[in-house]
Protein backbone atom coordinates (compact mmCIF):
# COMPACT_ATOMS: atom_id res chain seq x y z
CA UNK A 1 0.00 0.00 0.00
CA UNK A 2 1.46 3.32 -0.96
CA UNK A 3 2.45 5.90 1.53
CA UNK A 4 3.55 9.36 1.43
CA UNK A 5 5.88 8.69 3.74
CA UNK A 6 9.62 9.35 2.60
CA UNK A 7 12.04 6.74 2.19
CA UNK A 8 14.60 5.88 4.36
CA UNK A 9 17.87 7.74 4.26
CA UNK A 10 20.29 5.08 2.62
CA UNK A 11 23.14 4.09 4.92
CA UNK A 12 26.54 3.83 3.68
CA UNK A 13 27.94 0.89 2.42
CA UNK A 14 30.41 0.13 5.63
CA UNK A 15 30.82 2.58 8.73
CA UNK A 16 34.02 5.01 8.31
CA UNK A 17 36.48 3.95 10.87
CA UNK A 18 38.29 6.47 12.76
CA UNK A 19 41.50 7.11 11.77
CA UNK A 20 40.05 7.21 8.15
CA UNK A 21 38.03 9.90 10.00
CA UNK A 22 40.44 12.16 10.85
CA UNK A 23 41.93 11.83 7.96
CA UNK A 24 39.27 13.03 6.05
CA UNK A 25 38.77 15.62 8.30
CA UNK A 26 42.12 17.10 8.13
CA UNK A 27 42.35 16.87 4.56
CA UNK A 28 42.93 20.97 3.54
CA UNK A 29 39.60 21.95 1.50
CA UNK A 30 39.89 24.95 0.54
CA UNK A 31 38.58 27.74 -2.13
CA UNK A 32 40.50 29.99 -4.11
CA UNK A 33 39.88 32.93 -6.62
CA UNK A 34 41.90 30.94 -9.15
CA UNK A 35 39.15 31.42 -12.06
CA UNK A 36 39.74 35.29 -11.93
CA UNK A 37 43.36 34.86 -11.65
CA UNK A 38 43.44 33.07 -14.89
CA UNK A 39 41.53 35.67 -16.36
CA UNK A 40 44.35 38.11 -15.02
CA UNK A 41 47.75 36.12 -15.58
CA UNK A 42 48.13 32.68 -17.86
CA UNK A 43 47.72 30.11 -14.96
CA UNK A 44 45.60 27.44 -14.81
CA UNK A 45 42.14 27.05 -12.70
CA UNK A 46 44.38 24.40 -10.72
CA UNK A 47 46.46 27.26 -9.55
CA UNK A 48 46.52 28.22 -5.75
CA UNK A 49 47.94 31.23 -3.99
CA UNK A 50 50.15 29.86 -1.06
CA UNK A 51 48.85 32.44 1.09
CA UNK A 52 45.29 30.81 -0.14
CA UNK A 53 45.68 27.50 1.64
CA UNK A 54 47.45 29.00 4.60
CA UNK A 55 44.20 31.14 4.91
CA UNK A 56 42.44 27.74 5.29
CA UNK A 57 44.15 27.02 8.69
CA UNK A 58 42.64 30.43 10.40
CA UNK A 59 39.91 28.95 11.51
CA UNK A 60 41.16 25.39 12.96
CA UNK A 61 43.78 26.91 14.39
CA UNK A 62 41.56 29.26 16.66
CA UNK A 63 38.96 26.53 17.38
CA UNK A 64 40.20 23.00 15.90
CA UNK A 65 39.14 21.14 12.98
CA UNK A 66 36.18 18.90 13.81
CA UNK A 67 37.06 15.00 14.13
CA UNK A 68 33.65 12.24 13.87
CA UNK A 69 34.82 9.65 15.77
CA UNK A 70 32.88 6.69 17.87
CA UNK A 71 34.22 5.45 20.94
CA UNK A 72 34.38 1.38 22.08
CA UNK A 73 31.00 2.22 23.62
CA UNK A 74 29.36 3.07 20.76
CA UNK A 75 28.91 6.76 21.25
CA UNK A 76 29.41 9.38 18.58
CA UNK A 77 31.74 12.05 19.40
CA UNK A 78 33.17 15.10 17.96
CA UNK A 79 36.69 15.69 18.35
CA UNK A 80 38.52 18.83 18.06
CA UNK A 81 42.32 18.83 16.69
CA UNK A 82 44.28 22.28 16.85
CA UNK A 83 46.76 22.40 13.32
CA UNK A 84 50.70 23.27 13.75
CA UNK A 85 52.81 23.77 11.13
CA UNK A 86 55.22 21.31 11.65
CA UNK A 87 57.46 21.03 8.31
CA UNK A 88 57.99 22.95 5.70
CA UNK A 89 60.38 22.95 2.17
CA UNK A 90 59.42 24.97 -0.53
CA UNK A 91 61.26 24.40 -3.75
CA UNK A 92 61.71 26.60 -7.08
CA UNK A 93 63.06 25.27 -9.64
CA UNK A 94 66.42 26.40 -11.48
CA UNK A 95 67.32 27.99 -15.24
CA UNK A 96 69.18 23.91 -15.68
CA UNK A 97 65.83 21.95 -14.49
CA UNK A 98 66.93 21.49 -11.20
CA UNK A 99 65.68 22.74 -8.18
CA UNK A 100 67.12 25.24 -5.39
CA UNK A 101 66.07 25.99 -1.26
CA UNK A 102 63.57 29.21 -1.64
CA UNK A 103 62.42 28.04 2.11
CA UNK A 104 62.22 25.93 4.94
CA UNK A 105 61.00 25.44 7.73
CA UNK A 106 60.96 22.78 10.86
CA UNK A 107 59.42 23.06 14.69
CA UNK A 108 61.80 21.86 17.53
CA UNK A 109 59.11 23.48 19.62
CA UNK A 110 57.57 21.53 22.57
CA UNK A 111 54.03 21.24 21.47
CA UNK A 112 53.20 22.76 24.72
CA UNK A 113 54.74 26.24 23.92
CA UNK A 114 53.91 26.35 19.82
CA UNK A 115 52.39 28.68 18.25
CA UNK A 116 49.23 27.52 16.07
CA UNK A 117 49.89 27.08 12.70
CA UNK A 118 48.16 30.55 11.15
CA UNK A 119 50.44 32.31 13.77
CA UNK A 120 53.05 30.75 12.60
CA UNK A 121 52.81 31.35 8.80
CA UNK A 122 51.79 34.82 9.93
CA UNK A 123 55.20 35.28 11.37
CA UNK A 124 57.50 33.31 8.10
CA UNK A 125 55.61 35.94 6.28
CA UNK A 126 56.07 39.14 7.70
CA UNK A 127 59.64 37.89 7.64
CA UNK A 128 59.82 36.63 4.45
CA UNK A 129 57.54 38.69 2.31
CA UNK A 130 58.47 37.13 -0.73
CA UNK A 131 56.56 33.81 0.26
CA UNK A 132 53.10 36.37 0.13
CA UNK A 133 52.82 36.40 -3.60
CA UNK A 134 54.13 32.70 -4.43
CA UNK A 135 51.90 30.34 -6.08
CA UNK A 136 52.03 26.69 -6.73
CA UNK A 137 52.75 27.34 -10.07
CA UNK A 138 56.15 29.13 -8.67
CA UNK A 139 56.88 25.74 -6.78
CA UNK A 140 58.95 22.33 -8.06
CA UNK A 141 57.16 19.21 -7.50
CA UNK A 142 59.08 18.26 -4.65
CA UNK A 143 57.45 20.78 -2.45
CA UNK A 144 55.53 19.97 0.97
CA UNK A 145 54.40 20.81 4.03
CA UNK A 146 53.59 18.84 6.96
CA UNK A 147 51.06 19.31 9.56
CA UNK A 148 50.81 17.89 13.29
CA UNK A 149 47.10 17.65 14.69
CA UNK A 150 47.17 17.33 18.41
CA UNK A 151 43.68 17.12 20.38
CA UNK A 152 42.18 19.75 22.19
CA UNK A 153 38.64 18.85 23.54
CA UNK A 154 35.43 16.56 22.37
CA UNK A 155 32.25 17.13 22.36
CA UNK A 156 29.90 16.06 24.27
CA UNK A 157 31.76 17.00 27.01
CA UNK A 158 33.24 14.84 29.51
CA UNK A 159 36.94 13.82 30.64
CA UNK A 160 39.20 13.14 27.52
CA UNK A 161 39.63 9.49 27.23
CA UNK A 162 42.94 8.18 26.86
CA UNK A 163 42.39 6.20 23.80
CA UNK A 164 41.61 9.06 21.94
CA UNK A 165 44.27 10.99 22.56
CA UNK A 166 46.15 10.26 19.43
CA UNK A 167 48.72 12.69 17.59
CA UNK A 168 49.40 13.01 13.79
CA UNK A 169 51.55 14.25 11.50
CA UNK A 170 50.21 14.68 7.68
CA UNK A 171 52.06 14.95 4.74
CA UNK A 172 51.03 17.06 1.82
CA UNK A 173 52.63 17.95 -2.02
CA UNK A 174 51.86 21.89 -2.67
CA UNK A 175 52.53 21.29 -6.65
CA UNK A 176 49.42 20.28 -8.41
CA UNK A 177 50.62 21.16 -11.86
CA UNK A 178 51.48 18.67 -14.34
CA UNK A 179 55.28 16.87 -14.24
CA UNK A 180 58.28 16.96 -16.61
CA UNK A 181 61.30 14.25 -17.21
CA UNK A 182 63.24 14.13 -14.65
CA UNK A 183 61.14 15.90 -12.12
CA UNK A 184 61.08 14.95 -8.35
CA UNK A 185 58.23 14.65 -7.20
CA UNK A 186 56.45 13.94 -3.65
CA UNK A 187 54.35 10.27 -3.40
CA UNK A 188 50.85 10.55 -4.60
CA UNK A 189 48.51 10.37 -2.21
CA UNK A 190 46.80 6.21 -1.26
CA UNK A 191 43.33 5.87 -2.47
CA UNK A 192 41.21 7.25 -0.15
CA UNK A 193 37.53 5.20 0.13
CA UNK A 194 34.52 5.42 -1.17
CA UNK A 195 32.95 6.81 2.85
CA UNK A 196 35.86 9.09 3.23
CA UNK A 197 35.48 10.90 -0.18
CA UNK A 198 31.86 11.42 0.84
CA UNK A 199 33.42 12.75 3.84
CA UNK A 200 35.41 15.08 1.73
CA UNK A 201 32.47 16.00 -0.96
CA UNK A 202 30.82 17.29 1.99
CA UNK A 203 32.97 20.17 2.91
CA UNK A 204 33.82 20.69 -0.53
CA UNK A 205 30.07 21.74 -0.94
CA UNK A 206 30.07 23.62 2.31
CA UNK A 207 33.42 25.66 0.54
CA UNK A 208 31.34 26.64 -2.06
CA UNK A 209 28.40 27.60 -0.24
CA UNK A 210 30.61 29.84 1.01
CA UNK A 211 32.95 30.96 -1.59
CA UNK A 212 30.22 31.30 -4.08
CA UNK A 213 30.42 29.69 -7.36
CA UNK A 214 32.68 31.16 -9.12
CA UNK A 215 35.70 29.67 -6.70
CA UNK A 216 37.80 27.05 -7.29
CA UNK A 217 38.19 24.35 -4.05
CA UNK A 218 40.94 22.45 -4.21
CA UNK A 219 41.69 19.15 -1.80
CA UNK A 220 45.16 18.32 -1.13
CA UNK A 221 44.81 14.73 0.35
CA UNK A 222 47.90 13.80 2.32
CA UNK A 223 50.54 11.42 0.77
CA UNK A 224 52.25 10.62 4.29
CA UNK A 225 51.14 9.73 7.78
CA UNK A 226 52.62 9.82 11.15
CA UNK A 227 50.92 8.78 14.33
CA UNK A 228 51.71 9.19 18.48
CA UNK A 229 49.77 7.76 21.27
CA UNK A 230 47.39 5.50 19.13
CA UNK A 231 46.80 3.57 21.92
CA UNK A 232 43.25 1.73 22.70
CA UNK A 233 41.31 -0.20 20.73
CA UNK A 234 38.93 2.55 19.32
CA UNK A 235 41.52 3.20 16.67
CA UNK A 236 41.51 -0.08 15.45
CA UNK A 237 40.65 -0.61 11.47
CA UNK A 238 40.16 -3.74 9.11
CA UNK A 239 42.94 -4.84 7.02
CA UNK A 240 42.14 -3.14 3.93
CA UNK A 241 41.71 0.49 6.14
CA UNK A 242 45.79 -0.95 7.80
CA UNK A 243 46.78 -1.30 4.20
CA UNK A 244 45.94 2.17 3.36
CA UNK A 245 47.38 3.26 6.60
CA UNK A 246 50.56 1.31 6.13
CA UNK A 247 50.92 3.27 2.71
CA UNK A 248 50.35 6.89 3.93
CA UNK A 249 52.76 5.94 7.01
CA UNK A 250 55.38 4.39 4.72
CA UNK A 251 54.64 7.78 2.10
CA UNK A 252 56.22 9.43 4.66
CA UNK A 253 58.82 7.29 5.77
CA UNK A 254 60.01 7.00 2.10
CA UNK A 255 59.97 10.81 1.02
CA UNK A 256 61.96 12.00 3.94
CA UNK A 257 64.61 9.16 3.44
CA UNK A 258 65.04 9.29 0.22
CA UNK A 259 65.43 13.10 0.54
CA UNK A 260 67.90 12.74 3.62
CA UNK A 261 65.53 15.10 5.24
CA UNK A 262 65.62 15.64 8.90
CA UNK A 263 62.13 16.06 10.23
CA UNK A 264 62.13 16.39 13.98
CA UNK A 265 58.69 16.04 14.63
CA UNK A 266 58.84 12.82 12.39
CA UNK A 267 62.10 11.86 14.62
CA UNK A 268 59.82 12.36 17.96
CA UNK A 269 56.93 10.50 16.04
CA UNK A 270 58.85 7.38 15.62
CA UNK A 271 60.64 6.48 18.61
CA UNK A 272 58.08 6.82 20.97
CA UNK A 273 54.84 6.72 18.96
Amino acid sequence: MATDDPPPEVEPSCAISNIEAFVASATPVFATNANARAREVSTSTSTYALSELFDAFEEPSAFGAEVPLRLQEGEDVSQYYVPFLSGLQLFKRDENGGTVSAYEFFEKASPYSRAALRETIGTILDENEELRSLTSDDLAPNSWMSVAWYPIYRIPQGTMLHDVQGCFLTYHALYVGELRDGDIACPLPPKMSETQEELIEKRVSRAKETAGENAQVHVLRPFGLSMYKMQGDVWAASESVTEWMNALMDGAYTWLRARKTVHPDYEFFSHFG
